[in-house]
């Protein structure tokens, strides 16, 4: 029978996330986000085009509506560098943690117990320069599932095998521990001894 065990732990012992080293994104996935983003910026600029050409707007309010979107289109790209540049994850022996954010840093841990599923998706732009998004989904929902973008394929590839070599290895652990926890007890006693 195991010992249970419930020691206290202090927040000065414990191991700080800040200090796990995080591998970024591919640098090429700079060039995926900022072409993503040009196609919108000429999607902007055609619609405000297109509301210059139809509507009888004077130069004041056309002038307003082109550095309007020009502001709008500056914010997209400053605020998609950051955002790239930010994010970073960790596959460690029992999790997996990923980092991201802007103007603040979001810091999730899945623990890899946790994990049902593994997928891998290449978009248009990303498949060009061989990348692809690392899709992870927990048992706790949407909420919990965490999207990696911008690994090389091949990479995604063996970290999805080694989660997926992880999860089979935990619940081979579980059914092993399920059935060494029976009590003598608790035995198959369907052999009667004939009386």
């Amino acid at each position: 029978m195991n010992d249970f065990s419930n020691a206290v732990r202090f927040p000065e012992g414990l191991p700080q996330l800040e200090t796990v080293p995080l591998t970024p994104l591919e640098r090429s996935y700079f060039k995926v986000v900022y072409l993503s983003n040009s196609f919108i910026s000429i999607v902007l600029l055609g619609i405000a085009t297109l509301v210059k050409y139809f509507s009888n707007l004077d130069s004041f309010y056309t002038l307003l509506l082109f550095l309007g979107i020009g502001i709008l289109i500056l914010v997209l790209f400053v605020f998609s560098y950051f955002s790239v540049r930010n994010k970073g994850y960790a596959l460690r022996e029992k999790d997996i943690m990923l980092r991201k954010g802007v103007l603040a840093n979001h810091q999730t841990v899945i623990p890899i117990n946790r994990i049902q599923h593994v997928g891998i998706h290449e978009g248009i732009l990303s498949r060009f320069f061989g990348l692809c998004e690392l899709q992870i989904f927990t048992a706790g929902g949407s909420s919990s599932d965490i999207s990696i973008p911008g690994i090389p394929k091949s990479t995604a590839e063996k970290i999805k095998l080694f989660l997926l070599n992880q999860i089979s290895l935990e619940e081979d652990n579980v059914e092993v521990n399920s059935s060494d926890e029976l009590l003598p007890n608790e035995t198959d006693n369907s052999v009667s001894d004939g009386n």
